[in-house]
């Protein structure tokens, strides 16, 4: 097991789903762990986003695993909030190590009927969130001889997506950003990383737009329904893949083992990396 005692983790996106399962690990391996997630929903994103009861539950979970935890409620859009947020965290544990920045929204479009409110929207929580919370942090972790940046794209980002162009042109350039500072900070102590999912078990491919979309015949198409449709995606012959098969690939990043990976883009997608380039 990893031992991250004495370190901080920042996750975003933490209340639930993959950042929930995230900040568990984190926690359980020694690290004090800050949660930010926006908790409330957000126009122009068409399914349930995070909520207060869902930041509660990750936060109960992490105190009755005795961890040590800080709960931040912000929109990483908001740029000021982020900068308060970071701050908050350093005032608190002392230190920022680990930034595990696994926010973001998904939205359904035929690009040439797209709602340019929904681009916008979908870009500016991916992507310019992205940078928020990264352009706020690495400073922390840059101050120290040790730091791990892990950011969650997609496959996503590696292809493209029919219905998803806003969706995959930002998990495309957060692994260019991710990339580029790798390089830049390559001499440091950090390193920059980052993981590609494939279709996972959490609210934002289980709600009503997403299985409408993958079972149009249907009025209400229920998870039983979608799940042979999802199956026929990922090689491995799954519909979805659990959280902690990502938190799994986070937990090795920050590890020892992983020190001279950096500016890597690692696959956990149950076999659909295998249809792409190497």
């Amino acid at each position: 097991m990893v031992d991250l005692t004495g370190k901080t983790a920042l996750v975003t996106g933490g209340a639930r789903g993959q950042g929930r399962s995230h900040a568990l690990a984190l926690a359980e391996a020694g690290a004090s762990v800050a949660i930010l997630d926006v908790c409330e929903d957000i126009k122009n994103v068409s399914y349930p986003l995070s909520s207060q009861a869902d930041m509660d539950e990750t936060m109960r979970l992490i105190n009755e695993a005795d961890g040590k935890a800080l709960a931040l409620k912000a929109d990483v859009r908001d740029r000021e909030a982020i900068s308060d947020a970071v701050e908050q965290v350093v005032d608190t544990f002392g230190s920022l190590d680990i930034l595990a920045i696994n926010h973001g929204v998904m939205a359904i479009s035929e690009f040439r009927h797209m709602d340019p409110a929904d681009w916008d929207v979908v870009i500016d929580i991916n992507l310019n969130g992205v940078f928020n919370v990264l352009h706020a942090g690495l400073p922390h972790l840059l101050n120290q001889t040790w730091g791990r940046v892990i950011i969650t794209s997609s496959m996503a980002g590696k292809g493209g997506y029919p219905q998803f162009s806003h969706y995959s042109a930002s998990k495309w350039a957060i692994i260019g950003l991710a990339k580029t500072v790798a390089l830049e900070v390559a001499t440091t102590g950090t390193t920059v990383n980052v993981i590609c999912p494939c279709c996972v078990d959490t609210p934002i491919i289980h709600n009503n737009v997403m299985y409408g979309l993958f079972r149009p015949d249907l009025d209400s198409p229920t998870i039983d329904d979608v799940a042979e449709e999802f199956r026929r995606y990922q090689p491995q012959g799954v519909p979805w893949i659990p959280p902690q098969a990502i938190t799994d690939a986070l937990m090795f990043l920050v590890s020892d083992g992983a020190k001279h990976m950096t500016g890597e883009t690692l696959s956990v997608a149950a076999g659909q990396n295998a249809n792409g380039a190497a």
